[in-house]
């Protein structure tokens, strides 16, 4: 090894099979800004990786700095693939590559160098085995932290679960019950005064059968890559016929996915394509429904989606003739009513059933049906009915539950202006 140059930095490996030059297939930046009352924060960056798949890793490093190639700080991580790096600073653009180590201390070559300016403090939430861990930035001038939590979103934060002054908090939960919807507010203080307040967080618990579930997000995923929203929470295998599997519409086609288990590959853990020769490309959308199609013989099962909550005044998608598979990202449910569907013009109503515009809703052996009722000349039309005609249909968007909006013609108005339900978040 040289002295100056990046093996002696980083370590070379001794060991045979430990010579890839990167960790897994994905490095994700997440990274935003802060400045209050004129006082500039230190930002924050979330890290997030794939595991690698030999079965002596140790853990995993993080080598950072402001120049390319010139990593000037060390963060050893554990065995574990997400971080969050606190106290960067706002404007500054930071470098860094990600190595694993095993059980003796090898180390592996770098990753390819990534870089991205910091603009903003960051909160993280993620699923961990016995609850929810929140990771946050840690500001300069704060002297502790209030956590909140509520198993509603829009709470006003009365009483906090805990205040720490580190960075980060582990809520203990049992993730397999249900219902759950936990949600989270943490706020900086500087000797008692709130200095900022991040972006609220949560989990959410979404119940599956064996059999079809037609699923949405009811939250913001921190990375919508499907291996990182789904993990290995449902049942893999080593070839598709026996995995859970996930189908996902893309306006022509179902793109199909499933879970790599019990293998030794580098595929493992991992979700694939149909064929299994490459990790699945789907990025799930919290607009947008997908199939989670369990095995038959599985038992009724739990996931948990873990995210933020979204704050802004709406959500717009954009809708064509035919099936759109829609989902709502807010954790509270919304009427037909109050979706605006009918308002925006993206969904036309007539006399019968068979011509207007209809959502279904999938009940694990049959379609709930609720149709548009229009051009009847009567107080109907407007309204949402059920399948039969004989009165108003009672589905909701609820949170978690995915649906198929069916536009039966190229309806002029194609943008749907979704809005927040949540207004004053």
């Amino acid at each position: 090894m040289t002295q100056n140059g990046r093996d002696a930095r980083l370590g070379s490996w001794k060991k045979q099979g430990w010579h890839r030059s990167c960790i897994g297939r994905t490095i994700q930046f997440v990274l935003l800004s802060l400045l209050i009352a004129g006082q500039s924060l230190a930002g924050g960056l979330v890290v997030v990786w794939d595991a690698n798949t030999e079965p002596d890793v140790a853990g995993y490093k993080i080598y950072y700095g402001t120049a390319p190639s010139t990593y000037t700080q060390v963060i050893d991580v554990g065995n574990k693939t997400s971080h969050l790096i606190d106290n960067l600073q706002e404007g500054v653009t930071y470098y860094l590559v990600v190595t694993a180590y095993d059980q003796t201390g090898n180390e592996s070559l770098p990753c390819a160098e990534l870089s991205a300016m910091v603009t903003s403090a960051e909160i993280y939430v993620e699923r961990i085995p016995n609850g929810i861990e929140l990771n946050w930035s840690a500001l300069d001038g704060a002297t502790s932290y209030a956590v909140y939590a509520s198993n509603i979103p829009d709470f006003t934060p009365v009483s906090p679960v805990a205040q720490v002054t580190t960075p980060g908090y582990t809520d203990v939960l049992d993730l397999k019950s249900l219902p759950l919807a936990r949600f989270y507010l943490v706020q900086a203080l500087a000797n008692g005064v709130v200095m900022h307040t991040f972006d609220r967080v949560g989990a959410y618990n979404v119940g599956l059968q064996p059999g079809r579930n037609l699923i949405s997000l009811p939250l913001l995923p921190i990375n919508p890559d499907i291996t990182r929203v789904l993990g290995t929470q449902l049942t893999g295998a080593t070839n598709a016929t026996q995995s859970d599997k996930v189908l996902y519409w893309n306006g022509r086609d179902y793109e199909v996915a499933w879970l790599v288990e019990g293998t030794s590959s580098t595929m493992e853990g991992k979700w694939v394509t149909q064929a299994g020769n490459q990790v699945s490309a789907i990025q799930v959308d919290p607009d947008r429904s997908f199939w989670l199609l369990l095995k038959p013989d599985a038992q009724n099962t739990v996931l948990t989606i873990t995210g933020k909550v979204s704050t802004s005044p709406y959500r717009e998608l954009t809708l064509a003739q035919g099936p759109n598979f829609i989902g709502t990202c807010y954790p509270v449910s919304v009427t037909l009513k109050n979706s605006e569907l009918a308002a925006d013009g993206v969904a036309i109503g007539a006399k019968s059933s068979s011509a207007a515009d209809k959502i279904m809703r999938w009940l694990g052996d049959k379609y709930d049906v609720a149709w548009l009722v229009g051009n009847s000349g009567t107080s109907w039309d407007g309204t949402w009915f059920n399948e039969s005609g004989s009165g108003p249909s009672t589905m909701a968007l609820n949170p978690g539950t995915g649906y198929i909006l069916w536009i039966k013609g190229d309806n002029p108005s194609k943008t749907w202006t979704y809005p927040n339900p949540m207004p004053n978040l």
